[in-house]
């Protein structure tokens, strides 16, 4: 028997897996790993191959005399188990995370449009609110009667007297509203 035939005898607390790895293409490779790393199907696990560390996945795993110690110099151990835990738990709370910022960016879009639609309702009340008024002032200086209750200049009505073009003035200010519409 071999030296390494013999110590793979005597030796104990390990087991025999078998990890798929990636070495250009899927292969399978049998490691020894140590009992306490508690190893079960489809854990990650770190692996030395071709002389690299790589990441495997535990396919199978056996009690030690599985072990075929005709091949024992062959078998490597497994570096150690990949605990995810944390990068899960990482993971987890970064979802929960983006989720909560993309529903506050919904909501200040959402936001944003209601005041600007809201703008836009408000100056467009206003508008017909003013032309509204305008009317009433047109309707009453066609009859003669100009209020004299205007207490606020129209944006839409300049406040300098206005040429009409046949010698005559319009005054639509504030301070001339009391007054006549014809000089």
């Amino acid at each position: 028997m071999k030296v390494q035939e013999l110590v793979a005898a005597i030796q104990t607390g390990y087991v025999v897996v078998r990890v798929s790895i990636y070495l250009g293409s899927p292969i399978i490779l049998r490691y020894k790993a140590l009992s306490s790393l508690e190893l079960e199907t489809d854990d990650t696990v770190v692996v030395r191959a071709n002389g690299e560390l790589r990441i495997g996945v535990v396919t199978e795993i056996t009690d030690s005399s599985a072990l075929d110690f005709a091949e024992v110099g062959r078998y490597q151990w497994v570096i150690q188990k990949v605990d995810m835990t944390v990068h899960d738990a990482v993971v987890a709370k970064e979802a929960v995370l983006v989720a909560q910022v993309a529903g506050l960016q919904q909501k200040v879009v959402r936001e944003d449009c209601l005041k600007m639609l809201t703008r836009d309702a408000i100056g467009l009340a206003a508008d017909i609110e003013l032309r509204a008024e305008l009317a009433v002032h047109a309707d009453m200086a066609t009859a003669g009667s100009v209020p004299t209750d205007v207490t606020r200049p129209s944006p839409m009505v300049p406040a300098e007297p206005m040429n009409c073009g046949d010698g005559s003035d319009a005054d639509f200010s504030s301070a001339g509203a009391a007054g006549t519409l014809g000089r």
